[in-house]
C-alpha cells in the first residue's frame, strides 16, 4: 500500500468472464489505487455497507419519519407486497425500465398506484441522504405514466333526509339495557327494537360515539378509561391524525353512555370499546353498519361516513368553518390553540346541537332504555322538551 510495506491481495474475478486484456486493464486500475494508498477491499466493504434495497429503505424511512402508526404499517406491508422481487433490488441499480416491466405485470392497479407513490417518497428520501442521484420511480410516474391523478375524496354520508330512517334501523337492531330486555311487559317501549337485536352494546355505543362526535374510528377505538375524566367531564383522544391532543367535552348523552359502560359488569379494564373477544379495542364494525343499512334501504355506509355525516350536520346548523374544524380536530392555521382552550362550553353546546339534529327526541329514549337513565329523559316525540339538570 502506497508503494511500500503492506501487501494487498485482491481477486479480480472468474477467468471465464474476462479476456486477458480486460483482466490486465482491471489489474492496472487496481494497482494504481493501491499505489496511491487506496485499498480496493475497503472500497468494496464501503459499497456493500451503503447498498440498500427498497425494502431496507422502507424500514429506515418509517423509523425516522413522524408518520401515523397506520401509515407506517401500510408502508411496511404494501411496498414489498406490491413490488415483489423489485423490492429487494439495490436502489442504485434501479432504472425506469424496471418500473415499466413491474407496472405492466401489476394486477391490482389501485394498490400499485399507492405503492408507487410510496416508492417515490422513499427515493426522494434516498436522494436527500445521497444514496442515489435520481428518483427513477418519480421519473416513471411523470414521464411514462404522465402522472397519476389523485382520486377525488369520497363525499358519501348519511343525508339529512335519510338520517331518521337510519337511526330507526340502528335502534331497532341494537341491544337495550338488560333491565328492559328481560321485562315481560314491553308494551310501549319495545316498538323501537327487534325481539332479537343483534348489535351488542359495545358496538352500539362505538357507532353512536362516532356519529355524535365526528371523530376518526381508530382514535375512538383506542380510547382508554385513563383518558375519561368524570370530574372534569372531558374525554381525551391522544395520538390523533392531526398530531394534536383532542379534548372532547362530555355531553349529557356521552356522560350517560360512559357512566353506563364504566359501571357495567362487563367493563374492560383498559378499553372503553373492547372487541368481542375482549383482547383489545374494536377494529371492524362493517357487519353492524351493513345490518343498519339493510334495515333502512341505504347503500354501503362506512365508519368514515359517520364523520362526514357529522361534518355535514354542522353545516346544516350554519356553524362556521372554524367551529366545524375545532369539533373535527382539523389542523388549520386559522384555528388557534387559545380559542380551543377557552371554548369548552361552546364546543359542548355545538355537540349538543348536532346531537339534537341527528337524534331528535329518540336521544332521551336512548338515555333511559340503553343507559338506564332517569325515565324523565324519555319525553316522546309530541311532548314539549323540558329543561333538565345537565348531568344526572
Amino acid at each position: 500500500l502506497n508503494g511500500i510495506g503492506k501487501r494487498i491481495y485482491i481477486t479480480i474475478g472468474d477467468c471465464d468472464l474476462f479476456t486477458a486484456e480486460e483482466a490486465r486493464q482491471l489489474a492496472r486500475e487496481l494497482l494504481i489505487k493501491i499505489k496511491t494508498g487506496i485499498n480496493p477491499k475497503d472500497e468494496i466493504k464501503k459499497e456493500e455497507a451503503t447498498s440498500k434495497t427498497i425494502e431496507m429503505l422502507c424500514q429506515e424511512y418509517v423509523e425516522i419519519r413522524p408518520l401515523a402508526e397506520s401509515t407506517k404499517k401500510d408502508y411496511l406491508y404494501r411496498v414489498p407486497q406490491q413490488l415483489g422481487k423489485l423490492a429487494n433490488k439495490d436502489i442504485k441499480d434501479l432504472d425506469v425500465q424496471d418500473f415499466v416491466f413491474w407496472w405492466r405485470n401489476a394486477k391490482a392497479k389501485e394498490s400499485a398506484k399507492v405503492a408507487l407513490r410510496y416508492v417515490s417518497a422513499l427515493l426522494n428520501y434516498a436522494k436527500v441522504m445521497k444514496y442515489v442521484t435520481e428518483n427513477v420511480a418519480q421519473d416513471f410516474r411523470r414521464g411514462v405514466l404522465g402522472g397519476i391523478p389523485t382520486k377525488p375524496p369520497k363525499q358519501t354520508h348519511i343525508a339529512r333526509d335519510e338520517i331518521e330512517d337510519w337511526i330507526v334501523s340502528f335502534v331497532k337492531q341494537s341491544v337495550p339495557h338488560q333491565k328492559y330486555l328481560n321485562l315481560e311487559d314491553k308494551e310501549g317501549i319495545s316498538d323501537y327494537w327487534n325481539d332479537e337485536p343483534t348489535i351488542r352494546d359495545s358496538v352500539r355505543d362505538y357507532i353512536l360515539f362516532l356519529l355524535l362526535t365526528g371523530k376518526r374510528k381508530t382514535e375512538v377505538s383506542n380510547l382508554t378509561w385513563s383518558n375519561v375524566d368524570f370530574k372534569k367531564l372531558t374525554i381525551t383522544l391522544e395520538k390523533t391524525k392531526s398530531g394534536k391532543t383532542d379534548v372532547i367535552p362530555m355531553t349529557n348523552m356521552l356522560w350517560h353512555m360512559l357512566v353506563y359502560r364504566n359501571k357495567a359488569p362487563s367493563k374492560h379494564l383498559e378499553f372503553v370499546f373492547p372487541n368481542r373477544y375482549r383482547s383489545g379495542p374494536i377494529i371492524d364494525i362493517r357487519r353492524a353498519l351493513q345490518k343498519i343499512d339493510m334495515g333502512c334501504g341505504k347503500e354501503h355506509t362506512t365508519a368514515h361516513d359517520l364523520r362526514r355525516t357529522f361534518a355535514t350536520m354542522t353545516k346544516e346548523l350554519g356553524m362556521t368553518n372554524q367551529d366545524t374544524a375545532i369539533l373535527l380536530n382539523h389542523s388549520k392555521r386559522d384555528v388557534t390553540e387559545g380559542y380551543i382552550i377557552v371554548s369548552w362550553k361552546i364546543k359542548r353546546a355545538n355537540l349538543d346541537k348536532v346531537e339534537k339534529l341527528i337524534l331528535g327526541y329518540i336521544s332521551g329514549w336512548m338515555k333511559v332504555y340503553w343507559y338506564e337513565g332517569s325515565e324523565g329523559w324519555d319525553q316522546g316525540p309530541d311532548e314539549p322538551q323540558e329543561e333538565r339538570e345537565y348531568y344526572f
